[in-house]
């Protein structure tokens, strides 16, 4: 089992787990920091998180563009798939690089790359544990 139902809606476990790890890290971070350049990482991560999404949602116009042609009303519920989401991350990581440097500011590189470690070691921790107790 990948995931559980709340009433009609399908919950993936992957959902929980990245949520997760955004929320562990945002904990860690507000302990180690100050209010500023907690507001200054929640708004980039967030802006970052937008590109990833829409850029995943989106990229099938690159990937099928003649099945939109055709059916122009499924860019709604179609997405890129894997490749999309892949592109949308490499974009994401992009836009990390380019605000941090362009406001140059070592705490901000910093609690990026700390945010990013506790993201993922969070995603991979719970999504290994709800995987385990859906077993």
């Amino acid at each position: 089992m990948e995931g559980f139902y709340l009433g009609s809606f399908y919950v993936h476990f992957s959902w929980i787990a990245i949520l997760s790890g955004y929320l562990l890290a945002y904990i860690v971070l507000a302990f180690l920091n100050a209010e500023a350049s907690m507001k200054k990482w929640f708004d980039e991560s967030i802006n970052a998180i937008l590109l990833c999404f829409f850029t995943y949602k989106f990229s099938i116009i690159f990937f099928r563009p003649s099945l939109l042609l055709n059916h122009p009303i499924s860019i709604l519920f179609l997405t890129g798939g894997t490749s999309g989401f892949q592109i949308g991350l490499l974009i994401a990581l992009c836009y990390l690089i380019w605000r941090g440097r362009k406001l140059r500011d070592k705490l901000f590189i910093k609690n990026q790359i700390i945010g990013l470690i506790i993201m993922v070691l969070g995603y991979l921790l719970v999504l290994t544990l709800l995987n385990t107790l859906s077993q």
